[in-house]
């Protein structure tokens, strides 16, 4: 009789603990889904270990780049500096917003 009232506990614990597991995993999704869709866009035409720096770093000025990418992506966008992200704004007044 101990062992099944020690079975059903356990089995108990064990399932509240997955589902608590379970639950606090999807409102991790959704709060990192949320703070996604705040991102602005980023840039595409990255590698996959050194990202865009190749881009900066080609025949041409860097000014003229990062304008160009402003052209095809919008007044702000992301590039990713290794591990790093930074955000690239081309808009004087969307400056003064985010400074």
């Amino acid at each position: 009789m101990g062992f099944l009232l020690s079975f059903s506990t356990t089995l108990t614990m064990g399932i509240l603990a997955s589902l608590l597991f379970i639950c606090s995993f999807l409102a991790l999704s959704r709060l990192s889904n949320a703070q996604k869709k705040r991102m602005p866009p980023q840039a595409g035409d990255a590698s996959p270990l050194i990202r865009h720096l190749p881009l900066l770093g080609g025949p041409k000025p860097l000014h003229r780049t990062l304008g160009e990418m402003a052209d095809k992506y919008g007044p702000v966008f992301t590039i990713k500096l290794g591990v790093n992200r930074a955000l690239v704004v081309s808009d004087s007044e969307i400056a003064k917003e985010y400074a």
